[in-house]
């Protein structure tokens, strides 16, 4: 099980491969996470139960059960093996120093078995101690012992066992190859990473950005600021108010997935026809989507992580993340970009505002690229949106990489959304929701493009099974 995905290393100080671990036995890893539960983002998705008081060697603690909650849980233990990827739900106990409120122990279990996985029992027990790092101020809680138990059965339902036990000594500060010498992660933190982008959509003059963006030949260009916080605003409340009311959501979808050449001509492309889910997860602190596809049988294809494009593969590329196009603007998260109101321009029957943003390199809503290894990275994008001047609704928005990552061979990626009004039987308010969408992507060279049409948006009903901790 992983929470966090720290990789185990090799005394070498290499990641472990293949041929490290004995074939028949169980590699976990994530200790440092696994308090992430008592995190405050975390609680409301949560339900608690307070045991009462227990000492725990020479520290009187309080005891504390906890139970994710199956509808409104964001994260999620991960299960890896002979193929399988599967997320779990976690129920627990932790013992909470009196004094400090600092976790010194924690166990954690299953919510439930996985048959589907032949996954019976997973249990860690972590055991926390004060580490002192010389030029770290304050004291650290690091787990100090783990073991962790594990109860599977075979594909003949023989049961099997497995225990690993783990000591942590001798703390101190870790510099790779991908960090400085303050320890700051240069090749992977968006925030290094970015620190020098420069956004072409706030730097270039207006007249340079038509022939960047064909699309705003026609803008009234605008360089007063003092409408941009007008805007910003009631663009915000409509933002808020789409992830506070939509329901869960169906659409019919039909996909043209394109290979293309270099002058634009098409080398390869196929066709794909399927119903795309829009499910929202809401707790206090806001809303989660997740996106799925189904086939026209009903049965689940991949399973899609919001803004997490990816290549399968094959020849071609999968792309998702398009009902959350306008999060950037949402009042919650105006502060993670840099916006610059550009003008005014006629979108067919419209009149818009034209706003352009960027993210600011501590922005923590990325973009996640997946290569054919199965290697991630984390992006920032930069863009435009067309926003209706009489009810600041985002019609259209166009989206690009902050910067390249030549790193991955990712030169381009570009998103069109084209939004329609939807109006549903049991819903006072019309909804706003992807039309027509298409993504270029240039990738080591190579040219792709993703055609997306969606249709007859109805409700989508789910069930969960809530259960409690006794």
């Amino acid at each position: 099980m992983d929470l966090s995905g720290n990789p185990a290393k090799q005394s070498q100080g290499k990641e472990p491969g293949q041929g490290v671990f004995a074939p028949g036995y169980r590699v976990s890893s994530g200790f440092a996470s696994s308090t992430v539960y008592f995190a405050t983002s975390q609680q409301p998705s949560l339900t608690f139960r307070y045991f009462g008081t227990e000492r725990i060697g020479d520290e009187d603690s309080y005891v504390v059960a906890f139970a994710q909650r199956p509808s409104e849980a964001t994260i999620t233990a991960l299960w890896s093996g002979q193929g399988d990827h599967v997320q779990m739900l976690m129920q627990g106990i932790a013992w909470v120093d009196k004094n400090s409120f600092q976790i010194i122990r924690l166990r954690t279990d299953l919510l439930a078995p996985r048959p589907d996985i032949r996954l019976v029992r997973a249990t860690r027990e972590s055991t926390f101690s004060e580490v002192h790092i010389t030029d770290v101020p304050s004291p650290l809680w690091l787990p100090s012992m783990v073991n962790e138990y594990i109860e599977q059965t075979d594909l003949q339902m023989r049961p099997l066992r497995f225990r690993n036990t783990h000591l942590f000594t001798k703390y101190h500060r870790y510099l790779s190859d991908e960090e400085d010498s303050a320890g700051l992660a240069v090749a992977t933190s968006p925030k290094i990473y970015y620190a020098n982008a420069r956004p072409t959509y706030l730097d270039e003059p207006s007249k340079n950005l038509a022939k960047l963006l064909p699309e705003l030949k026609n803008l009234r260009s605008e360089s007063d600021q003092q409408a941009l916080p007008m805007i910003l605003e009631k663009m915000g409340l409509r933002v808020d108010s789409f992830f506070r009311n939509t329901p869960n959501l169906v659409a019919d979808e039909d996909v043209r997935q394109q290979e293309l050449s270099s002058t634009g001509a098409v080398n390869l492309a196929q066709d794909i026809r399927d119903e795309y889910l829009i499910v929202l997860h809401r707790n206090r602190n806001g809303a989660r989507l997740d996106e799925y596809r189904m086939n026209l049988k009903g049965n689940r294809l991949e399973e899609l992580s919001t803004d997490r494009h990816y290549f399968n593969g094959s020849r071609f590329f999968v792309t998702s993340g398009f009902a959350l196009s306008c999060i950037h603007f949402s009042t919650a998260l105006q502060l993670e970009s840099t916006f610059r109101y550009l003008g005014e321009q006629r979108i067919g029957r419209q009149n818009t505002y034209v706003v352009a943003f960027a993210q600011r390199p501590d922005a923590t809503t990325t973009v996640t690229m997946r290569g054919s290894g199965g290697s991630e990275v984390q992006m920032l994008v930069q863009g435009v949106a067309w926003v209706d001047k009489n009810t600041f609704q985002i019609i259209k928005v166009r989206t690009d990489l902050l910067a390249p990552r030549p790193e991955i061979g990712l030169d381009r990626q570009t998103t069109d959304v084209t939004l329609s009004e939807v109006r549903l039987r049991d819903i006072r308010s019309p909804l706003w929701l992807p039309k027509v969408v298409n993504v270029y992507v240039r990738f080591y060279a190579q040219n792709f493009k993703n055609e997306h049409h969606y249709a007859n948006y109805r409700r989508y009903r789910v069930s969960t099974k809530m259960i409690a901790l006794r």
